[in-house]
């Protein structure tokens, strides 16, 4: 039963004992009996009431209040930190793991297709810098300073094809591959000086 469901079923059961006393006091104020004991919300009142406070810890510390009008009346009602996640917010250490974890995939990834670029006799930008899986062979200075040996070689439409296949692990390539790719060499080709 929800928390909203115990504070339902108690606010009926304590309007329903106001009721009886009422009644009593009514019956007894004009010298009537009742025939038999009517049943004594008082234990269900108690329990609900316990049931609802524990369930309430359960769902942590209440973070702000939710206000609305319902016919013509100003309901309140506490937001507690459940009522924010559909599923507990990870603790900060599996976070962080999470995070570095996602990072070396990432980092292993480029890593990847900056060898299989390489390896197609392209020279990749990197932080202004050409680099080469050999280091010995990686320049010192900026691109923007040097003077190129050779013209710029771009991939071939079946070299774009072939990589996005492979990095995409897809069977097709479409029109918008190629366009990007070009775009991807254009930019390339400013900050490398060409």
């Amino acid at each position: 039963m929800s928390i909203e469901a115990m504070k339902q079923a108690l606010e009926a059961l304590e309007w329903q004992q106001q009721m009886l006393i009422t009644a009593m006091q009514y019956s007894a104020a004009k010298g009537m009996t009742f025939l038999g004991h009517p049943p004594n919300p008082n234990d269900a009142i108690t329990a609900l009431r316990t049931a609802i406070e524990q369930a309430e810890k359960q769902r942590g510390p209440v973070v702000g209040t939710k206000t609305w009008l319902e016919n013509g009346e100003v309901k309140t009602k506490n937001v507690y930190m459940a009522d924010l996640y559909d599923e507990p917010p990870a603790a900060p250490v599996q976070e962080l793991e999470r995070l570095r974890d996602e990072n070396e995939r990432l980092h292993v990834e480029n890593r990847r297709l900056i060898d299989r670029i390489e390896t197609m006799g392209v020279p990749v930008g990197v932080g202004g810098f050409l680099t080469t899986t050999n280091a010995a062979q990686r320049p010192v200075a900026k691109p923007h300073k040097w003077v190129h040996a050779t013209e710029w070689r771009g991939l071939t439409d079946e070299q774009i094809s072939d990589l996005w296949c492979e990095v995409s692990n897809t069977d097709f390539v479409t029109a918008d591959t190629h366009v990007f790719a070009r775009a991807i060499e254009a930019k390339l080709k400013e900050k490398n000086g060409y």
